[in-house]
């Protein structure tokens, strides 16, 4: 578990990360404290992986959460997202579910 609202490095500590020819170049989180509930340490992790593709950037936001935090986890997700977008509006946006 991380601290809310600090930034960590996440860890690829899978069985499967063998597996990966295509590892990130570049890798961060953020916890994101919940406005009502962020002296409890309640929070959602963001995750950002970066791939440097040459000339384009490659960048997957991640964010997991309970069966109750969806909605945060989407709103955190959604903030980075509208935060990529004004400092550039040409980038390009996919949403996967």
């Amino acid at each position: 578990m991380h601290d809310s609202n600090a930034f960590f490095t996440p860890t690829d500590n899978s069985p499967f990360s063998g597996l990966d020819d295509d590892k990130p170049h570049f890798s961060v989180g953020v916890g994101v404290s919940k406005f009502n509930a962020g002296a409890k340490g309640n929070a959602s992790f963001v995750h950002m992986y970066v791939w440097d593709r040459g000339d384009i950037r490659e960048v997957l936001l991640a964010c997991g959460h309970g069966i109750g935090g969806g909605g945060h986890a989407r709103r955190s997700v959604d903030g980075f997202v509208r935060a990529f977008q004004a400092a550039d509006p040409g980038c390009q946006v996919e949403t996967v579910a």
